[in-house]
């Protein structure tokens, strides 16, 4: 059974890079052997990839972290936001707006109803 994921743009353009990356040590590679006729050679040289490409990838994570915080797409604005609103002093009409400008953020509509149900519960007390 194949199991056919699509890729985003960023997952391809980060396959495109490690694979161009890889192009020069397969080359070489391929010349150590010809030349000194030994695996150990090209042993080391298998070494070294293999740790510049978890230094790549380890690289490419974390800047994609550091964007998402700098982008302020993470969850912990989200959460500040929920925050400012239910326990905000503005009336529970506009609250109920403010949550359900969060689903275009982002936010899951099972959280928005428990979230509107909570206000409902907030208003009744």
């Amino acid at each position: 059974m194949i199991i056919k994921k699509k890729l985003n743009e960023k997952e391809l353009l980060i396959m495109f890079v490690i694979g161009f990356l890889l192009l020069p040590e397969i080359l070489l590679l391929v010349v150590h052997f010809a030349v000194f006729g030994s695996f150990m050679f090209s042993f080391y040289y298998m070494v070294i990839l293999i740790i510049v490409m978890i230094l790549i990838n380890h690289l490419i994570t974390r800047i994609d972290e550091l964007y998402n915080i700098a982008t302020g797409s993470n969850e912990l604005k989200m959460k500040e936001k929920i925050d400012e609103i239910l326990f905000g002093e503005e009336p529970i009409k506009k609250k109920r707006i403010a949550i359900r400008k969060l689903g275009k953020l982002g936010l899951d509509k099972k959280f928005i109803r428990m979230f509107l149900k909570l206000l409902e519960y907030i208003g009744e007390i």
